[in-house]
């Protein structure tokens, strides 16, 4: 008894296999491609021996600038001033809603305000705490940016 195709039983028809195998419509390499030839003079680029292109193509993006850059001017901020701005943020990200949360709290229940505005009032000051501490950071992104140019 002999066995064909990996194991499959005697009798058992074999899949078909495909003759050629299976090449990329646009493939540099020759083959069979959307005309069905395996010359495809009219379809690809003439090759040439110097890989660096003869032109660049045009590009929509504006060329990034680095932050940390040593070559700035003295007058931009530098690495360290940019770490010292955001950690000063973060602290009054982190402090300033929850003092202001506090504060307006104690103010509504010592003044005997009713419940629901005891809840209100604290996490909308809250809320807009939060607000004015990013409008601020975007202000100071908005000098240090101007006082680059």
């Amino acid at each position: 008894m002999s066995q064909d195709n990996f194991g499959s039983p005697p009798g058992v028809a074999k899949m078909p296999t495909l003759r050629k195998p299976i090449r990329p419509f646009f493939n540099p390499g020759g083959g069979s491609g959307a005309g069905g030839s395996s010359t495809e003079t009219e379809n690809t680029a003439p090759q040439s021996s110097d890989p660096s292109p003869t032109h660049k193509m045009p590009t929509l993006r504006k060329p990034i600038k680095p932050f940390f850059n040593p070559d700035t001017p003295v007058e931009t901020e530098d690495s360290g001033e940019a770490i010292f701005t955001l950690a000063i943020f973060s602290f009054l990200m982190f402090s300033v809603p929850i003092a202001v949360f506090f504060y307006v709290q104690d103010y509504m229940v010592t003044n005997e305000f009713d419940e629901m505005s005891s809840i209100f009032a604290p996490v909308l000051g809250a809320i807009i705490a939060v607000n004015l501490i990013i409008v601020l950071y975007v202000i100071r992104a908005l000098q240090v940016e101007r006082r680059g140019q």
